[in-house]
Formats: structure tokens, sequence, C-alpha cells
């Protein structure tokens, strides 16, 4: 059974596609400027940093990542539980 407008219309509007509906509109707006970042001026790869510097970045990222997510992980094992159903307000 195909999908009717009216049937994604109302997933939409009631909330549950408008991640979905970000997404494709972002990705519609990708895919009708690339390679340009600027329209007919600036390229991708005219805008990309020098890759020194991405290879520090990814170095950085590389390192820090992971301690940010142990970290949020760690501080959700230690608080669990201690929130009851009615939230903290």
């Amino acid at each position: 059974m195909r999908p009717t407008f009216s049937i994604i219309f109302f997933t939409v509007l009631s909330g549950a596609g408008y991640g979905l509906l970000f997404l494709l509109g972002m990705a519609g707006l990708g895919v009708t400027i690339w390679p340009y970042v600027v329209p007919d001026a600036l390229t991708i790869w005219d805008a990309a940093a020098p890759e020194r510097s991405q290879v520090f970045m990814l170095v950085g990222v590389v390192l820090i990542l992971p301690l940010i997510l142990g970290y949020t992980a760690w501080s959700y094992w230690v608080f669990r539980g201690k929130v009851g159903a009615e939230g903290y307000h």
C-alpha cells in the first residue's frame, strides 16, 4: 500500500517527521550547491583549511572526544535513579 499525501502530511504535521523533513531539506540544499560553498565563487576545496590544520584538529578530537563521552557516561551512571518520574522541576 502506497502512503498517501494525507498520511505523509499528518505525520510531518504531528511532529514525528520534523527531523526527517529537516534532514531532507539540508540534503537537498547540499546537492543543489555542490561543490560550491558560495555559488559560483568558492568551492569546498578552496574554503578548506590546510591539511596540517585538519590533522591537528583530528588528533585533538581523537584524544578529547573519548574523554567527554566517558565523563558523560560516568555522570549518567552516578546520578541514575536519583530523579523520580516527576522530573527535576
